[in-house]
């Protein structure tokens, strides 16, 4: 009869694993994977009711609750042979991948703060690149150049809030190429369906007409504001082109010395672009004045 007890005792119901039938399971009290020591098929369960490190041999700190390291599984049964193999090398992976994923964010989180110093980038953006790097981590996004991919965390968030700022504005301070930005930030918006604020032209003269060389005087500026103002119909197309084209309109009418190619390049786009806008623009202007 006491053999009969000590038998009924041995068996834990739930270490039985469901492939192959054996009482072999245990358990990674910090993910909640089940592994069996005898096929090795793997499951993913909650645990609920977690007892004390006494009782389990887990512990909790701040970061969170660790893999039991005293030898035992959840349910107090001491591991041996294979099975302790097994929860070895679970601890080890995790120790190891949770320390590369500190490491990665950590770097993430420096590059996106040393943007914002440069781009002069408030902290509500610079917060907000940082969680939309985080959040691709958890979707397991492919990230082949962390600095450049953390770049463009950090542009999906200024066009998700509005700031305005340009792909120039990173590349120059990068050693990352444009189409390597626009590749990466295209790809987040996507996956993580951010929505990203439409942004009109007018909103780009001031940016662009500070920063050229020589800067444009702000009464071609506002004059290329108010010409804007009075276009309908450019909708869909790139906002940044269609407000350097109406600068370039303006300065040529004002005979000054600012240059298309000058304008374009300072608004980070191809000559052709702009020459492109302007084309339009004078149409529309055609078709107003008859």
């Amino acid at each position: 009869m006491m053999d009969n007890v000590k038998k009924l005792d041995k068996t834990n119901h739930n270490n039985i694993c469901s492939n192959c039938k054996a009482n072999a399971l245990i358990t990674d009290v910090d993910t909640g994977k089940r592994t069996c020591k005898k096929c090795g098929v793997e499951k993913t369960e909650k645990i609920y009711g977690m007892q004390d490190a006494s009782t389990t041999g887990s512990s909790k700190d701040v970061g969170g609750t660790k893999i039991s390291t005293t030898g035992k599984d959840a349910s107090g049964n001491s591991l041996t042979g294979e099975a302790k193999k097994i929860a070895k090398r679970i601890t080890r992976h995790n120790t190891r991948d949770k320390s590369n994923r500190d490491k990665t964010e950590s770097i993430a989180s420096l590059e996106i703060s040393r943007l914002c110093d440069v781009i002069k980038i408030h902290d509500a953006v610079k917060d907000r690149g940082v969680k939309i790097f985080t959040k691709c981590r958890k979707h397991q996004i492919t990230v082949r150049d962390m600095k450049c991919f953390s770049a463009s965390c950090l542009y999906a968030a200024c066009r998700e809030a509005g700031v305005i700022r340009i792909m120039k504005d990173f590349t120059k301070n990068t050693v990352c190429k444009r189409s390597k930005l626009r590749a990466d930030y295209t790809k987040i918006i996507e996956i993580l369906e951010i929505k990203t604020k439409i942004m009109l032209p007018k909103e780009y003269i001031s940016r662009i007409g500070t920063n050229t060389d020589p800067v444009i005087s702000v009464i071609i500026q506002r004059k290329a504001i108010k010409l804007l103002e009075k276009l309908d119909g450019m909708e869909g197309k790139d906002p940044m082109g269609i407000a350097a084209a109406a600068l370039c309109y303006e300065c040529r009418l004002k005979n000054t010395k600012h240059t298309l190619k000058n304008i374009a390049s300072t608004a980070d786009l191809n000559p052709g672009t702009v020459r492109s806008r302007m084309k339009e623009i004078k149409k529309m202007i055609n078709k107003i004045q008859k």
